[in-house]
């Protein structure tokens, strides 16, 4: 953490929050999941 002059830590050094909502990596996953499936299943074919 970052502190001022005086010693203090300051609060606009903190790192931002995550959001609470995991549909960016819902997404990511079925993406992943997708890609997956066609490298495994289409050279099959």
């Amino acid at each position: 953490m970052a502190a001022d002059q005086s010693g203090q830590v300051s609060k606009a050094a903190t790192l931002p929050q995550t959001s609470k909502n995991h549909q960016s990596l819902l997404i990511a996953t079925w993406g992943l999941a997708v890609l997956l499936l066609m490298l495994v299943w289409l050279p099959a074919k």
